[in-house]
């Protein structure tokens, strides 16, 4: 009989409070889940119709209000450490992974680390049968609010969530496009995903050209900064002469077809 998920791994999560814990219990789920143990379908949200065995976050604020997500753990993504940790570019310009939000979210919130932690691991572990995936109803869906990719197989259950919903709308953002073009090599990219490619630095657009992409996503620390490189603050929304930065309110991110490959957002 497969082990399965249970009251062991509850107690595991709650545990996990700095990031050397979160990295330790991340490879242990991970070593876990490759030798055999079954995750259950239990993670309902109210924007699924099932239980599925990924968790969904289903409460974001701010610019992320009522706009579900999928995402993992920054701080047990060995990717992430690296970038948090990466030297100025060439031009001078910092790192954006400097200023993640995500670090100091998910270090303040219990619920939301333990989960996301769960998520890293199963995700990146393997490939899970579609019939654990989450089942949306909803219109759009954030793929990593809070994390990036790890691995290949990270990538392929995303891609198979989008299949497996093909009438919602998936927007991915990642600083790691060789893992995604690996997946979408392997498996193809479904119609119903927006590919997005976030600048490693401030002020300084990603050098990227994988045909699969849809937008490049750059932040800058200043408009003057902006202006200067001709660039202009698009990922806003003017709404009766007031600018808003909702993404529900801009949907610059999450429409098909949007012809705005480049994306800038001013620095928050």
């Amino acid at each position: 009989m497969k082990k399965t998920i249970t009251t062991k791994y509850s107690e595991m999560l709650k545990s996990a409070k700095d990031e050397k814990e979160v990295t330790a219990l991340f490879a242990t789920l991970y070593k876990d889940f490759k030798g055999g143990a079954r995750a259950l379908p239990v993670f309902k949200s109210k924007y699924t119709v099932n239980n599925s065995a990924v968790y969904v976050s289903d409460n974001m604020s701010g610019k992320m209000e009522n706009i579900a997500s999928v995402s993992t753990c920054c701080l047990c993504n060995g990717h992430c450490r690296a970038n948090r940790n990466k030297p100025n570019s060439a031009a001078g310009n910092e790192c954006i992974c400097r200023d993640c939000f995500a670090v100091d979210t998910q270090s303040q919130y219990d619920a939301l680390r333990n989960h996301t932690v769960y998520n890293s691991a199963i995700l990146s572990a393997i490939v899970l049968n579609p019939e654990t995936l989450p089942r949306f109803i909803t219109d759009i869906v954030r793929l990593e609010s809070f994390g990036d990719l790890i691995n290949k197989t990270q990538a392929i259950n995303y891609l198979n969530i989008c299949r497996v919903n093909p009438l919602v709308t998936f927007t991915i953002w990642t600083k790691n496009p060789d893992i995604l073009d690996a997946a979408i090599k392997e498996c193809g990219k479904p119609d119903n995903l927006i590919c997005i490619v976030s600048s490693h630095y401030k002020n300084e657009i990603a050098a990227v050209n994988y045909s699969w992409i849809d937008h490049i996503f750059t932040v800058w620390d200043s408009r003057e900064k902006a202006a200067a490189a001709g660039v202009t603050i698009n990922c806003r929304a003017i709404v009766d002469g007031v600018e808003h930065d909702k993404c529900r309110l801009c949907m610059r991110c999450y429409t098909r077809g949007n012809a705005d490959y480049y994306i800038h957002e001013l620095l928050k």
